[in-house]
């Protein structure tokens, strides 16, 4: 009993949580003290709005101070976890840096909640965090991913640092502008492209049944929230407009430069969707992990897949026109690219070479590949909806 006491408080990061506690109130008694002597009359301005202005204020000092901490030891976490023991449903013991990582985080989302009572939307995204933390230890997913998400949250920093900025009038709009580009590169660089390489962490993890949709669950929501703000900052440079004189349809305009049609834009998240949700039914299918050489043989399978589904069929309807110059070419491309690239995906999946060799059951693949169609079709009609509204 003794030892098994001692083996479930090691897997409590008991140190780095009161610690992270009493230094919270600690430091923020430091950075009043220190605002109060340093600008008096900024003290009295803060003071006069406790609520939008006092507690936000200081509250972002002290999130800059742990987030800090917490990037350093979630970043040592993330290297010193072995993708070996991070296995669902295996327990291990925490390491030192995953203790004051998931210690930090907790004081962090805890903590900050009286201090941004007044934003509703970091409450909400508080909020979900402690929700997606909560089912990821009471599911006993594997760990890896959420320390990737953490070590990858450089945007904390530089979101707060714009409101500091702002709160004491330095921020101009030249400096502004380069937060904004900041801001939407290291979203795009480390938690767009985080959640994606989480979602294969989680398949090389052994996720199956309830907890693989759960997981995909929460990483799905995160994910379209990221690209939310991705595109919100990115707008914010005018790096990005839109040209809706275009006659075929609205397009982005990309640094006044480049301009790729919504419609497209739409199209590819939904190929990217449709591969990631073939991936994700097909091992809640088959209950069992795959290997990194299979997981690598599916994608390229699933690549070649999409690629010959969107090419074929126009080389069909260009062909099929060019020998019967009578028929309307522009209806022939626009009805037969839908079920030519569910055949010619499916096709690919039932005979591509890749796959020879592996443990992966063709078929399997091919029937949840056609399970998952609709993701495809939802985001084109999106693009549609989107472009025409826009």
């Amino acid at each position: 009993a003794t030892c098994n006491a001692s083996k479930a408080s090691a897997d409590v990061p008991f140190l780095p949580l009161f610690a992270a506690l009493a230094s919270w109130s600690f430091l923020k008694i430091v950075f009043e003290f220190i605002v109060r002597r340093v600008n008096p009359a900024f003290y009295e301005d803060l003071k006069t709005d406790i609520r939008q202005k006092y507690e936000v204020y200081f509250g972002t000092w002290l999130g800059m101070v742990f987030k800090t901490i917490a990037l350093t030891s979630c970043t040592a976490a993330l290297f010193t976890t072995p993708a070996e023991t991070d296995i669902y449903r295996l327990a291990r013991p925490l390491s030192t840096a995953e203790q004051w990582c998931w210690g930090c985080r907790a004081v962090i989302y805890i903590q900050e909640m009286p201090h941004y009572a007044a934003i509703p939307e970091l409450m909400i995204h508080h909020l979900m965090s402690v929700v997606a933390v909560v089912l990821l230890l009471g599911f006993k997913l594997p760990r890896r991913q959420i320390y990737l998400i953490w070590a990858g949250l450089h945007s904390e920093l530089i979101n707060n640092a714009r409101r500091l900025l702002k709160m004491h009038q330095l921020l101009t709009p030249r400096i502004k502008w380069w937060i904004h580009l900041a801001m939407g590169i290291a979203i795009l660089l480390f938690r767009v492209s985080g959640c994606f390489l989480a979602i294969i962490w989680a398949l090389q993890g052994g996720l199956s049944g309830l907890a693989i949709v759960v997981n995909g669950g929460c990483l799905a929501i995160y994910l379209a929230y990221m690209i939310k703000l991705t595109l919100w900052e990115f707008g914010r440079t005018s790096l990005f407009t839109l040209d809706r004189t275009s006659t075929e349809g609205v397009k982005l305009v990309i640094a006044d430069t480049w301009k790729v049609s919504l419609c497209s834009i739409f199209l590819g998240i939904g190929l990217v969707c449709l591969q990631v949700a073939t991936l994700l039914i097909y091992h809640a299918h088959r209950g069992e992990a795959s290997s990194e050489s299979d997981l690598q043989s599916i994608a390229f399978a699933m690549w070649l897949a999409v690629v010959a589904g969107l090419v074929f069929p126009h080389i069909y309807a260009r062909l099929l026109s060019a020998v019967s110059p009578l028929r309307d070419s522009k209806a022939d491309c626009k009805l037969s690219p839908r079920p030519g690239f569910f055949a010619t995906g499916v096709g690919v999946l039932l005979y591509s070479p890749t796959l020879t060799g592996t443990g992966i059951h063709r078929r399997s693949l091919a029937m949840c590949f056609l399970i998952c169609l609709p993701v495809l079709e939802m985001f084109r009609h999106l693009g549609h909806v989107v472009a025409s509204n826009a």
